[in-house]
């Protein structure tokens, strides 16, 4: 889902293909993230096109270009929230669709349950680690904590599933 580095700076010099790389980069995520905050289908794509447009406008105001996947989520979340605010539709992230959906698969594959055995904030920074490849310092942005402790808590969780998926082929390697 991210975009290089080099397409970071064209984006910011104004160029138009570079543009259109990131928007097939993120258009599906971004638009998860928003629908899960809003709760609604032509709204969330309303947004998600006046992110966009954010993006392509200000991606000159954009300091460092290692940080765009975490500022462009930001963007997204931000824009989410205020719409919702609007509407008074607020539902927190970590009840929305899309973790329940990656939380669902992954019980499923897994056959663990997660949301039981872990805080909204660990399954968040599992699924955005594991699932989206989010890097353990744009984590902690986007979840305004620091990386010490998301590192922590990621490894953390990482040792608990290892302990459980161990247990479990011990029982069943003893049927």
């Amino acid at each position: 889902m991210k975009v290089s580095l080099e397409t970071v700076e064209l984006l910011q010099k104004g160029y138009e293909s570079a543009f259109n790389e990131v928007y097939e980069a993120y258009e599906k995520f971004l638009y998860f993230l928003i629908f899960s905050i809003v709760k609604n289908q032509e709204i969330a794509k309303d947004i998600l096109q006046d992110v966009f447009v954010k993006v392509f406008v200000e991606s000159q105001s954009l300091r460092y270009a290692k940080n765009f996947h975490a500022w462009i989520i930001k963007i997204a979340k931000n824009s989410a929230l205020t719409m919702a605010k609007k509407l008074n539709r607020y539902v927190p992230l970590e009840e929305s669709h899309l973790e329940k959906y990656v939380m669902e698969s992954y019980t499923v594959e897994y056959n663990f349950d997660l949301p039981t055995l872990f805080s909204a904030e660990d399954n968040l920074i599992v699924i955005y680690h594991l699932v989206y490849g989010i890097s353990f310092k744009e984590i902690a942005t986007i979840l305004s904590t620091t990386i010490d402790r998301v590192v922590s808590r990621y490894y953390r969780i990482i040792k608990k599933i290892k302990a459980i998926y161990k247990e479990r082929q011990l029982e069943e390697n003893k049927k």
